[in-house]
């Protein structure tokens, strides 16, 4: 770790050397290339350079350049930006800028890695700048970095500390059993974004880390969001969700450089519960060292004798809580080298991420070698060849949820006990075995001391990854070419779970051992003719044929000591009832495919795709179509408009894409478990569907693109309805079948929803430029249907103790049932004899997980060598349910419940018979009844979700590098993210006698990233980061 910290100074070090050189002067002028005229206010710089000057009213500029052979970046509002080479010797120039096009002009990387120009797309697309993903970064998984950057992304972190599975859904969630998560896709091939365990309820889970969390960003050349399905028709029964397109870099010609990026950043817990600090360990208002509950008498630093038998004092302790978390410390370093000539091109690198997680002793190492490497052969044949190689190793990854996990646990301390009692977690018995000390648990079955979590099981992750790809592409004409590739996906992933004896829930007999290895390997190839002609003189054409051949095969193999022989020895040798499962699949898309894009005079603008896909999940003939169809023109070029108005377009389309089949549901499966003789085979209690179909999602869209004031203003709006059938539902059968259910094809859920992105520069001058970014997105989820047999369909699996994330014919998708708190037909609430609140018999709708809209600003300045650039961003609407609060409510331990201790409480309200309730209770006796601990009511702890904050801060400042030192470009930034919030929603019932509570957890904090959500229930706290980034370039 010296070694690496040292490494921080170098470049600094280098800095002190920089020298003067002599300069020269330039002189020149600057016109329009339409009529020649000059332009003023054109801004002037030397690339690499701080220094510049702007155009005087007749064009005309002076400026002092270093000696030699310079690159001048030109550029004015309105115009595309030009670089313009000056020789040695040249001291006067004139440079003619083109007319821009806002970002029209722009190459946008779509589906299969095919580059289109934005301004002939019939679809919405986004772009994503690669500096916002390695500059302010997310230490977990660089699918987080997306949030408040794309218009109708909802981005979830998985609460599983560094390299957790995220969850990334465009435009709503459609899918009831299958991934609501967008497709990812690098290069132009999807990769394996599969997560190896995710919550499914509120009990919790060990959250996998899914295949985004390999990405380096370092790596990254650039992001393309395709959110419709137009957009991402190409990709046919993977497309469903919309598509993240990422681009890596490649080797450029030029001569050598390399590019160093340094960052550490800290991250501590960001939101934590609110605890009360009045009343400490006990029941009913006395004191009682023993119990976990604290609902004691009030503390007034009283002398006791703790639960471990030694003196100490009756006090609060406030930050028992915040000081078990750790400040976790990140340190990334990555070096990239490009170089190369007109015939060969090389891009090589390797980054080393170090990663503390803030529970103690979760650590994450990750090494990414990248190795690039493209060929111009001849002036028709071209290859480009690359292969990453990923290690990476999770140390003590923490169980999230409910049950028996390290934050579930330190959240349950008693509030007068101190953290150094708590690090008092064992101690070593006659016969040298570590044995838990005593604690005061507020549920002995459930919960323990939170030391013995983190010391006493070790949950290890280890992943190899290997991804590939060799292309080669032969210009056959100069209209018409042919492009094959080949791309190997490859991952070796093990683990262990260590469980000592003593450990609640998960030990057995001398402790547990499990271990698995998983296996995935992912082939794809494709080949493609691309041509385009022109049909006559104002109507061109381009065209692509091409053939996908996919085969994914997945295999696990798990073992479980379940017990063992020697206590605390992690071997499957010690094993006391050795047990081995393994589980497999295979799965093969053969697919062809065609598209072409129809230009008339470069206003009008025609695309139509066709997609057919042979699937091995689905039944014979195996087939299914994904057409596509979309029109756009641009109207500033067709009619004549007011001069604000520099660019028109409208746009519509029309596609089908799908969301795949489900492996090994067209056939009985069989499982064999070892027994006596040769064992047992059993069958499957699920009838199969030899009719399965693929889900299909039909997608209606309808843009507007416009720009003003010489494209220094602009925006994208965008209308679209989709709906998704053929979903894939289980429906119970009759015993008499021989089975216990069976999945049928039905229901349509329908998604509508608009989106509005609005980019612009607010100021420009010498030295100062100020650019704007907004993102704004509403989206309304339907149950149209569902079917005769189904009405209801609980999410993730099932019944949720706190709250119930359901899917319900003529509702919305996401929507939560949860006990309520009984009212009569009036709107009173009802409560018992005793002044006690009553609780529905059933789960009731309290709300929607689903935010009714998204937001994100973006402000980026310029001052000469200092840049800020400030994200914020938002969800309106939305409700979840924190069964955190919900089970530590029980035991009295959150804020809310300091109030009323004395009694003296009034509820209001009426009885069962309609009498006005009379009667006075304590906080303990409300709070205990609308928990109920584990099990509880939901109304009581729902939140309105709806939140904004400060997402990313980047202040930076460009470190004057003298002409002709080795070091070309030096940037040091300040960074910070998730630093505070600008406004949180609060509990959505108003309780008599009590304030509503505002929302203490970060909704963005997910169990898990499947489709049970809207739940908090022990999850990770969410984290705040600052750090410093240095970028050099040698």
């Amino acid at each position: 770790m010296q070694k690496v910290k040292f490494l921080y100074f170098i470049p600094f070090l280098f800095l002190c050397l920089i020298t003067q050189a002599q300069n020269r002067t330039v002189k020149g002028k600057v016109v329009a290339a339409s009529n020649n005229a000059p332009l003023a206010g054109a801004s002037i710089t030397v690339k690499g350079k701080t220094t510049g000057a702007l155009t005087a009213n007749d064009g005309s500029f002076s400026l002092s350049v270093p000696t030699g052979p310079v690159v001048m970046v030109v550029s004015s509002i309105g115009y595309a930006t030009l670089e313009k080479s000056v020789a040695a010797d040249e001291s006067e120039i004139t440079i003619t800028l083109a007319e821009a096009q806002g970002n029209l002009n722009e190459v946008v990387v779509t589906a299969l890695g095919i580059t289109r120009q934005a301004k002939t797309l019939v679809y919405a697309t986004q772009t994503v700048k690669t500096s916002e993903l390695t500059e302010v970064r997310d230490p977990n998984n660089v699918l987080n970095s997306l949030s408040g950057k794309v218009a109708n992304a909802v981005v979830n972190q998985g609460s599983g500390g560094p390299g957790s599975g995220a969850r990334i859904v465009l435009r709503g969630n459609r899918s009831i059993q299958g991934s609501n998560n967008a497709l990812i896709v690098v290069d132009g091939v999807p990769i394996d974004n599969s997560t190896n365990g995710t919550a499914s309820s509120d009990f919790g889970s060990v959250n996998g880390s899914d295949g985004a969390s390999n990405i380096n960003p370092d790596d990254i050349e650039s992001v393309t969001v395709l959110r419709g399905a137009s957009a991402a028709a190409l990709y046919g029964s993977q497309a469903g969700n919309g598509v993240i397109v990422i681009t890596t870099k490649k080797g450029k010609k030029d001569k050598l450089s390399v590019t160093l990026n340094s960052g550490v950043t800290s991250e501590k817990p960001f939101a934590l519960p609110y605890f009360q600090n009045q009343y400490g360990q006990g029941n009913g208002g006395e004191m009682d060292v023993t119990s976990g509950e604290s609902w004691g008498a009030k503390m007034t630093g009283q002398s006791i004798t703790n639960y471990l038998g030694n003196p100490g004092t009756y006090s609060a302790q406030p930050d028992n809580v915040k000081d078990f978390f750790r400040t976790g410390t990140s340190i990334n370093n990555s070096i990239g080298i490009s170089g190369g000539s007109d015939k060969m091109q090389t891009y090589m690198s390797y980054t080393n991420n170090l990663i503390q997680g803030i529970v103690p002793e979760n650590d994450l190492t990750r090494n990414t070698i990248n190795l690039r490497i493209t060929n111009q052969i001849s002036s028709k044949f071209s290859t480009d060849a690359k292969i990453t190689y990923i290690n990476q190793h999770i140390q003590d990854k923490p169980r999230t949820g409910e049950e028996n996990s390290p934050v579930s646990d330190i959240y349950q301390i008693p509030r007068n006990v101190p953290i150094t009692d708590a690090q008092q977690f064992e101690y070593t018995n006659n016969v040298g075995i570590p044995t838990p000390t005593t604690w005061p648990s507020t549920l002995s079955s459930i919960y323990q001391n939170p030391y013995w979590m983190i010391g006493r099981t070790h949950i290890l992750e280890k992943r190899d990854r290997v991804i590939g790809f060799l292309s080669a592409k032969y210009k056959i004409t100069d209209w018409l070419s042919i492009t094959g590739r080949a791309n190997l996906d490859r991952t070796f992933e093990n683990g262990e779970n260590q469980v000592s004896l003593g450990t609640i829930l998960w030990s057995s007999s001398g402790g547990n051992y499990s271990l698995y290895n998983l296996n995935i390997t992912q082939q794809w190839y494709d080949v493609m003719v691309e041509g385009n002609n022109n049909i006559t003189k104002d109507l061109k054409v381009n065209y692509r044929v091409g053939a996908i051949y996919q085969d994914a095969v997945y295999n696990n193999t798990s073992s479980n000591a379940n017990g063992l022989n020697v206590t605390n020895k992690f071997s499957m040798n010690f094993a006391a009832a050795p047990s081995v499962s393994s589980s497999g699949s295979q799965v093969q898309t053969q697919s062809v495919f065609g598209q072409a894009n129809f230009s008339w005079k470069d206003v009008l603008f025609l695309d139509a795709s066709l997609r057919n896909d042979w699937d091995s999940r689905l039944p014979k003939p195996y087939t299914f179509q994904y057409p596509s169809v979309g029109l756009s023109a641009v109207l500033s070029d067709m009619i004549t408009l007011p001069k604000a108005i520099s660019f028109l377009k409208a746009s519509g389309n029309y596609a089908e894409v799908g969301n795949g089949g489900r492996f090994g549901l067209l056939n009985s499966v069989y499982n064999y478990s070892p027994g006596a003789g040769n064992g047992f085979l059993q069958r499957s209690a699920t009838l199969p569907i030899p009719g399965l179909k693929p889900e299909i999602v039909k997608n209606l869209e309808f843009g507007i693109e416009a720009r003003f004031i010489k494209n220094r203003i602009g925006f994208t709006a965008t209308y679209y309805k989709s709906n998704s059938f053929n979903q894939l539902l289980q429906v119970n059968l009759p015993v008499a079948t021989g089975y216990s259910n069976q999945y049928i094809n039905a229901g349509n859920i329908q998604n509508s929803g608009f989106e509005f992105v609005l980019n612009g520069t607010a100021i420009k001058n010498k030295n100062f430029t100020w650019d704007m970014t907004f993102n704004f997105a509403t989206n309304t989820s339907k149950v149209v249907e569902l079917s005769p047999d189904i009405k209801i369909f609980y999410l993730g699996g099932g019944f949720g103790r706190s709250a119930t994330p359901v899917v319900e014919e003529g509702k919305s998708y996401g929507d939560l049932l949860a006990f309520k708190w009984a009212t009569d037909a009036k709107g009173n609430h009802i409560v018992d004899a005793n002044g006690k609140p009553v609780a529905t018999s059933a789960q009731e709708y309290i709300g929607n997980f689903n935010p009714k809209a998204t937001l994100g600003f973006t402000n980026t300045f310029q001052y000469k060598s200092f840049s800020l650039r400030i994200l914020m961003d938002g969800r309106i609407g939305g409700t979840m349910v924190s069964g955190t609060e919900m089970n530590l409510a029980f035991s009295g331990i959150p804020e809310v419940t300091q109030n009323y201790r004395e009694g003296g409480w009034n509820l209001g309200g009426v009885t069962a018979d309609g009498s006005a309730n009379s009667k006075e209770i304590t906080s303990q006796d409300f709070w205990q009844i609308a928990s109920g601990k584990r099990y509880g009511n939901g109304e009581f702890f729902a939140y309105d979700a709806t939140n904004f904050r400060v997402r990313e801060v980047s202040l930076g400042y460009n470190i004057p590098v003298s002409a002709g030192f080795f070091i070309k470009q030096a940037k040091l930034s300040l960074i910070g993210r998730n630093l505070f919030w600008l406004y949180r929603g609060s509990s959505k019932l108003n309780i008599p006698g009590l304030d509503t509570r505002k929302m203490w957890f970060d909704p963005d904090m997910s169990l898990g990233n499947g489709n049970f959500q809207g739940v908090e229930y022990g999850a990770m706290p969410s984290t705040r980061s600052v750090g410093l980034n240095l970028q050099l370039t040698f």
